[in-house]
């Protein structure tokens, strides 16, 4: 009993330790497989590290590559809107095409570079040919910008050019403005007049001096506007100077305004020695200073000059008007500027064209009105004022004439009178100059 008791303890206890012993052989061999199953992942965590380094560095790449190229494109492309708006003015068709051509093309790039960056197709670029495409798009940058500040250099040239011959128009002006002072301040001193004199003394020859230099700046505001409507026309203006004055080189492309106000106050001083302007003409019944110096104030105190054209059918000045417009615009000129015959058949035939009063109407009834004033003024004298012009070739000379363009004394010959731009007035003794171009 005892026997078996025992063995039956014994065979309990031998099955512990084999139960425990097998424990323990799968306990290392878990642990085993769990150290295995550890280092596995720890390789892989290695492994997959290693690669995502890789693929970060090919990333940016990818990156600089997308960005050296959309930099580049824009840069093109606001290169080439620059050119295209110095094309506009002054407008330059062919410049205008190219920039717009430019504009598209680099606009179509970019496309192509999104939808390779969208298609993620820059992995096929090797590293070498990324970084050599990068490059090329730095330095396409650097060329764009350097063809946008050589746009800006362009545009700050024109604009100084610009100022400069505004300057130059400017100073002109001042000097025209100078000169008419002098010559008013010449004639003051030569003939004082003493304060409120009485207007029979406005037959004066200070008070004709003065209006002698309005009735020259009423033919320069007239000249001005016929040269703009030459120019609207297309015209040849260095042709239309040289048939004015043949033979004549001017110094300056500006001074073929000279030539135009020569062709105008030749025209509209043709007659003006004669008491009605026109020999033939029987239309004048004035005797006598004091009629034409009354006329003058009347004429003077008409501040429109359609009045005065309106108001004075009966005298000699409406005929004065009509005959000079039609032999000053013949009817091809005429047609040429306009476009049609309007103004000249209406004047021609005696009216007076009041619904088609444009500024260069008004600009030529206002210096039709100026010289008749002035030659009313002259006839108040006794004897008349008369006018006189100097000869092609004549010698200069200070007390007969006045140069329109001072640059000519600079040269080493003496002056000559190359043409009368304005004619001169002799009043008894008393001698205006006349401004002459010299050669």
């Amino acid at each position: 009993m005892d026997s078996c008791v025992k063995s039956s303890g014994g065979d309990k206890s031998k099955l512990a330790r084999a139960i425990a012993k097998v424990l323990n052989i799968d306990g290392t061999k878990k642990k085993a497989a769990r150290f295995n199953e550890k280092m596995s992942h720890q390789d892989d965590y290695v492994f997959r590290s290693g690669n995502d380094e890789q693929n970060d560095e090919k990333l940016a790449k990818q990156e600089a590559f997308f960005f050296a190229g959309l930099f580049a494109g824009l840069s093109s492309i606001k290169a080439a809107y620059a050119k295209l708006q110095l094309a506009q003015c002054p407008y330059d068709p062919d410049e205008i095409q190219s920039a717009d051509e430019a504009i598209v093309s680099e606009l179509k790039k970019l496309s192509d570079l999104k939808q390779l960056f969208l298609k993620k197709q820059f992995s096929e670029m090797s590293s070498s040919s990324s970084e050599t495409a990068i490059l090329v798009y730095e330095v396409e940058e650097i060329k764009s910008l350097i063809s946008m500040y050589q746009v800006s250099n362009k545009k700050l040239d024109s604009q100084m050019k610009l100022k400069d011959s505004e300057v130059g128009f400017l100073r002109e002006k001042l000097g025209e403005v100078q000169k008419e002072i002098e010559s008013l301040e010449r004639s003051q001193r030569l003939f004082p007049v003493r304060r409120n004199a009485p207007t029979s003394k406005l037959n004066h020859p200070s008070y004709f001096a003065t209006y002698q230099q309005l009735a020259v700046k009423s033919i320069r505001s007239f000249v001005k506007v016929l040269i703009s409507g030459m120019e609207c026309a297309d015209w040849n203006l260095d042709a239309a100077a040289e048939a004015i004055e043949p033979g004549i080189s001017l110094r300056k492309p500006a001074h073929k305004s000279y030539a135009f106000e020569s062709f105008v106050s030749r025209v509209m001083f043709d007659g003006f020695n004669h008491p009605n302007f026109f020999p033939s003409s029987n239309t004048d019944d004035r005797t006598g200073k004091q009629a034409f110096l009354e006329e003058f104030l009347e004429m003077k105190n008409m501040n429109s000059p359609a009045a005065a054209a309106a108001e004075r059918r009966n005298s000699g000045f409406p005929t004065f008007y009509r005959k000079k417009y039609t032999r000053l615009m013949n009817p091809k000129m005429e047609s040429s500027l306009f476009g049609n015959m309007d103004r000249w058949n209406t004047v021609s035939s005696g009216g007076y064209p009041e619904e088609e009063a444009t500024p260069f109407f008004s600009s030529f009834i206002e210096m039709a009105k100026s010289i008749w004033q002035l030659h009313c003024l002259a006839f108040a004298f006794q004897p008349a004022a008369s006018v006189f012009r100097a000869n092609r070739g004549s010698r200069f000379s200070e007390v007969w004439m006045e140069g329109v363009n001072a640059e000519a004394f600079t040269s080493e010959s003496d002056p000559q009178a190359g043409f009368t731009v304005f004619p001169g007035f002799r009043i008894d003794s008393t001698v205006i100059q006349c401004q002459v171009y010299l050669c």
